[in-house]
């Protein structure tokens, strides 16, 4: 007994003496492990929000056209126009494509994936503190590592699946790599960036700023030797030809696509403040803090006093402000990218009087239990539809659009009520029934893959109609809309669903005077509505 108590101590000692010595994959271990256990509920979810209409829809379309990747380009349509070619050049949807095509269940695709969306959550979180311990000390590093994985965008990031979790763990490796030197593995973490989204270019472009940097700063000093200059100078072209790489997807996109590029100069700045300091107000108005941190490090950097470190995010902070300064269709989650930059910036900048760190380190924790209580978007805004409904007081009727519950945990509710929507239906005649829905609700009924039904509904929208849905029928055919009240053209009885929105158009709205509820369903502060349009004649 004692010879097994003492075996079990020693290996509990080697235990702790790994963790010790490699604190950077004692992150990741206990990360991983965590998220698991805190998302464990979510590890079958099926997809939700963009990942419903864009990258699970082309990966199954993928799979069912041999990955005719040059068809998708060039002869089927893009996602506004409502077709699967939606991310052309990025290997996500060809890997869920590739899992479908493998033969395996919904349930299982969304575990794997789910696992996968956890282990870059996890990368992220451990490359995110090897930056922050360097630019402070192991332990601020820590506290600061709690705040950025106690995020409510962090974590619904980790738990869905999306592109964002893993482009941000690209970046932030990358980040990493060009922190320590090693310039070569930075171009390569940036490179799968770029193949996992276009925003990754906004890596490529940082490093390429930070190799200028590193280059001018060695020629002027004269201190670095040749063959770290010729390393450089190799990442140099690397990433020269990353940008060569986006410059080609950037024409043979606009060669094919008829879709909006949501492009204009300097037009995305307003949409920066619009949808991110109100309705992300923590990451918002820090990322402005950084910002002007980012501008003073500048100015110390051609005074040879910044810190390599906070060269490092100052660029990538910069460069993604002026990337998206030109783009004007910015959601909130897109600043997961920049968050643990912006975080390390501004401990590095505060860092700088050593002081000052022990009067931080209360604060970081401090912020770590209020992200923590603000799991569930608790703190934030809501966002109202300005819906009028007999029964419900506005409050009630909060926004179920998907740009701004995944802020949050807040999404799940929104995901659970599509598939409670999805299970109301259920009471209806399929053979005879057509659902006219906004969308995603119209590829969660019309996708049996995409873990919502078991089988495929006839769909109408009018937004625009599912152009590889076979069952999709344009609204027009639908009803005659040149008829006072519009008249339905179908012998099929038509159901509408009805869910809060910002920005649906008008016909998805509810109308009392025209709509009889069939269905009230909720989930927490969300509703939809299950109507039949009498106010439109019948045929």
């Amino acid at each position: 007994m004692a010879s097994s108590l003492d075996d079990t101590r020693g290996a509990l000692a080697r235990g702790r003496a790994v963790f010790v010595a490699r604190p950077v994959a004692a992150v990741f271990v206990l990360t991983f492990a965590g998220l698991l256990v805190l998302h464990a509920r979510a590890l079958f979810d099926p997809p939700y929000w963009d990942g419903l209409i864009g990258a699970f829809p082309q990966g199954l379309w993928l799979a069912r056209h041999d990955f005719d990747l040059v068809r998708l380009l060039t002869e089927e349509r893009t996602c506004p126009e409502g077709g699967p070619n939606v991310y052309p050049f990025s290997i996500y949807p060809i890997a869920i494509g590739a899992l479908y095509s493998a033969g395996l269940e919904p349930r299982q695709v969304f575990l794997l994936v789910h696992l996968a969306m956890l282990v870059c959550a996890a990368s992220a979180a451990a490359a995110f503190f090897a930056l922050a311990r360097t630019a402070t000390d192991p332990r601020t590093g820590a506290r600061a590592t709690l705040v950025f994985a106690s995020a409510p965008m962090f974590h619904a990031m980790a738990s869905q699946m999306n592109m964002d979790m893993p482009l941000c763990a690209c970046t932030l490796l990358s980040a990493r790599a060009m922190q320590t030197g090693r310039f070569g593995r930075a171009a390569a973490f940036a490179a799968v960036a770029l193949l996992v989204l276009p925003r990754g270019v906004i890596v490529v472009v940082a490093n390429l700023v930070l190799l200028g940097a590193w280059l001018f700063g060695r020629a002027r000093d004269g201190d670095a030797p040749n063959a770290s200059r010729r390393r450089a100078w190799n990442a140099c072209g690397a990433h020269v030809g990353l940008l060569l790489l986006f410059g080609i997807e950037l024409v043979l996109a606009s060669r094919w696509s008829r879709g909006p590029a949501y492009v204009s100069l300097f037009g995305g700045f307003g949409d920066l403040a619009r949808r991110v300091l109100w309705i992300v107000p923590d990451v918002g108005w820090a990322f402005v803090g950084a910002v002007i941190v980012a501008v003073v490090v500048t100015g110390l950097a051609w005074r040879r006093k910044a810190r390599w470190t906070e060269l490092v995010s100052a660029s990538f902070v910069l460069v993604f402000l002026a990337f998206f300064g030109q783009y004007t269709n910015t959601l909130p989650r897109y600043f997961l990218q920049v968050h643990g930059h912006v975080l390390v910036l501004l401990l590095a900048f505060v860092a700088r009087d050593g002081r000052n760190v022990r009067v931080v380190r209360p604060w970081l924790a401090l912020a770590a239990i209020a992200q923590a209580v603000n799991h569930f978007g608790t703190f934030y805004p809501a966002v109202s539809t300005g819906w009028r409904v007999p029964g419900y007081a506005d409050a009630k009727l909060r926004s179920n659009d998907g740009h701004v519950l995944e802020r949050s945990m807040e999404y799940r509710d929104d995901l659970l009520l599509d598939a409670e929507i999805a299970r109301r239906l259920e009471r209806f005649d399929r053979a005879r029934t057509l659902v006219v829905a906004p969308w995603p609700i119209t590829h969660a009924l019309a996708f049996p893959e995409l873990g919502y039904v078991d089988r495929a509904w006839r769909t109408s929208s009018p937004s625009v109609p599912i152009t590889f849905d076979p069952n999709a029928t344009p609204l027009r055919d639908v009803y005659d809309a040149g008829a006072r009240p519009p008249r339905q053209r179908v012998s099929l009885e038509v159901v509408w669903v009805l869910v809060p929105s910002v920005y649906l158009p008008g016909a998805l709205a509810l109308e009392p005077s025209i709509d009889v509820v069939e269905e009230v369903v909720e989930r927490g502060a969300h509703r939809a509505f299950v109507v039949r349009r009498v106010g439109w004649n019948a045929r």
